[in-house]
């Protein structure tokens, strides 16, 4: 069921318009069984946020904004330029800038221009792809996650879609984790940007084939089965890393919907999806190749923070829309 979850926000726009229609048409008892089933389904996929009568916070003890800032899939159009990009994240005003994917190509503009504004910075690259912070407050220690993939909890890893060099032995993850003192406090913060499902890849082999989509789907549905399977493990790797005596924040690209084992692995931590406590609507932060999903996410332990806001700006400086949130300390 949970390999299911990306069609969740289709039906339930679907069923809700018929619930809708059944009402128009004086069938009431059956627009109310749709609707619950709607708010059911709402209910367990964490889909459509409820709060849209939050008032935005001003007092708040810091500020974290987490950014896929990758541009190079080619299909999207209408990008900004590396400037926008910079200014469109100084005009934030976050305390805690975490970069995704972002290439190599755009990496000493953008430290260049973000180390005036912060003091403490920590760059991790993997295949010529960024994971950076850039923060106010001092970065205690940064590292990577990382497994051996033949440890037969691990294999998956030496899956070919996975690992296309096929090697055997240490894995690195794409998930950092960091230990930032914020405000005399010492928080661990995750960078993360789990496993694509990539079929994008299949798409732009099709199109210069000049062949129909529909050659396509065999090997869509293979790599989406794979990508379930891998971000499931590493949500569970990710989990087993989070220590318990540490107030944590889970932020980063997680190519996964709410509701998704990936998802429901790390909630099972204690962590709290933020769009899901405090947005409103589907917040979708996924707009390319006309596609609309959610798929970064913040996460975090309810029981050291207090979430104040959350916000999904739109722009066009990337194909995904950054998750911007605003955070208190329960204790002083």
């Amino acid at each position: 069921m949970k390999k299911l979850i990306l069609i969740v926000p289709l039906l339930i726009m679907v069923l809700f318009v018929v619930a809708m229609f059944l009402l128009l048409l004086g069938l009431w008892q059956w627009a109310v069984s749709f609707v619950l089933v709607v708010l059911i389904l709402n209910w367990w996929s964490e889909t459509f946020a409820l709060h849209p009568f939050g008032e935005i916070n001003s007092h708040y003890d810091f500020r974290i904004l987490s950014f896929n800032v990758n541009r190079a899939h080619g299909f999207s159009v209408n990008m900004g330029t590396t400037e926008q990009l910079i200014e469109f994240i100084l005009k934030q005003n976050a305390d805690i800038v975490l970069l995704q994917e972002y290439n190599a190509e755009l990496y000493p503009e953008v430290q260049e221009r973000l180390n005036y504004e912060y003091s403490h910075n920590s760059v991790i690259e993997i295949n010529s792809r960024f994971k950076t912070v850039f923060s106010r407050f001092s970065i205690e220690s940064c590292e990577q996650l990382m497994v051996d993939s033949n440890d037969p909890k691990y294999k998956l890893f030496q899956n070919a879609f996975y690992n296309k060099k096929n090697h055997k032995g240490i894995e690195v993850l794409p998930i950092c984790k960091m230990k930032i003192m914020i405000a005399g406090r010492m928080v661990q913060v995750f960078n993360c940007h789990l496993m694509s499902n990539n079929y994008s890849v299949v798409i732009r082999n099709l199109r210069k084939k000049g062949q129909c989509i529909c050659y396509g789907i065999i090997p869509i549905l293979k790599r989406l089965d794979f990508g379930y399977k891998a971000r499931t493990l590493q949500a569970r790797i990710l989990s087993e890393h989070i220590d318990e005596n540490l107030p944590a924040l889970i932020c980063g690209d997680f190519n996964d919907v709410s509701g998704s084992a990936t998802l429901h692995e790390l909630q099972q931590s204690g962590l709290y999806d933020s769009w899901w406590k405090k947005g409103f609507g589907f917040g979708y932060t996924f707009h390319g190749m006309g596609l609309r999903f959610r798929l970064d996410h913040v996460l975090f332990t309810s029981k050291q923070f207090k979430l104040c806001n959350i916000i999904v700006p739109r722009t066009n400086v990337s194909d995904h829309s950054p998750t911007i949130c605003d955070f208190v300390f329960l204790i002083k």
